[in-house]
């Protein structure tokens, strides 16, 4: 008989700014955890499906495709926690 631990969930960044995907990506190595890297909605789609992510990080300067998909997105995984950030001067944005 084994002890099965449970997965902690993953994470999943929706970036295209490689030097914070760098540091995020980084970080979670550092710390013992998984971020995934998907910013096309097919690629979140099946991380979604495939993988047990508990939190998906939207950098919301190169997510425009994807911000419609959010509420849906949401809808079919209720666990699912959302984090979006952007630049402060953008204002209208946020």
């Amino acid at each position: 008989m084994t002890d099965a631990q449970p997965t902690s969930p993953e994470g999943l960044l929706s970036s295209s700014d490689f030097f914070f995907t760098t540091r995020i990506v980084d970080t979670a190595t550092a710390l013992s955890k998984s971020v995934h890297v998907a910013s096309d909605i097919t690629a979140i789609h099946k991380k979604l499906e495939h993988r047990h992510i508990g939190l998906w990080m939207i950098d919301l300067d190169t997510a425009e495709s994807i911000l419609s998909e959010v509420a849906d997105l949401t809808a079919n995984y209720p666990d699912l926690q959302v984090i979006a950030f952007g630049s402060h001067v953008e204002v209208a944005r946020l």
